[in-house]
């Protein structure tokens, strides 16, 4: 990126600055040259919110593989790992302002019992608040699963449409008491 920078710096066609077709054909390849180079450097999404653990021991890969990464662009997902996407809520809240400070169990279908899942996570000693969002038409479509396990780093550690037929094992593995194998995509 530095070797690229010098060379748009040192290498500006001298027509640059006339006022002619030549001027102006050097002036929009330089610009298009310039945007390319940095805006991956100073609009970097995927740098900021596109990265992921893909190997953790502290999530419960369900065998997705995350989002292709690079520096610029950023892919909301929520397999296991990524940064849990923002989205506004039917209220016009952040996400973000609603999710707890410790764990945040999602549930988009209030018919799922989570009593299981919450009794063991009490029971283990892990905070875990729970946020009940009805979907509507702006619930982005990478929340497709009924809930959604974000850690206190914002990141999804877990996902399903129902509760783990062990909950006291995903709440040993996200808490990190124990390790279970994380599928790695080929």
């Amino acid at each position: 990126h530095a070797e690229k920078a010098i060379r748009e710096r040192t290498n500006i066609p001298p027509e640059f600055l006339e006022d002619s077709p030549a001027g102006a054909a050097a002036r929009e390849l330089i610009g298009a040259e310039a945007f390319d180079l940095h805006v991956q450097q100073f609009a970097c999404a995927g740098l900021n919110f596109g990265y992921y653990y893909d190997s953790s021991s502290l999530i419960v890969s369900d065998g997705e593989a995350p989002p292709a990464y690079t520096m610029h662009a950023y892919e909301p997902s929520t397999v296991p790992g990524c940064r849990l996407p923002h989205f506004t809520l039917a209220d016009g809240a952040s996400l973000y302002d609603r999710v707890g400070r410790e764990f945040t169990l999602i549930r988009f279908d209030p018919a799922v019992d989570i009593a299981p899942l919450l009794e063991a996570a009490r029971a283990k000693g892990v905070p875990m608040t729970v946020l009940d969002i009805a979907r509507t038409d702006d619930t982005p479509d990478v929340y497709r699963h009924a809930l959604v396990l974000a850690r206190p780093d914002l990141h999804v550690c877990w996902r399903a449409d129902d509760i783990p037929f062990d909950p006291e094992h995903l709440i040993d593995t996200i808490s990190g008491r124990i390790t279970m194998p994380v599928a790695v995509a080929a």
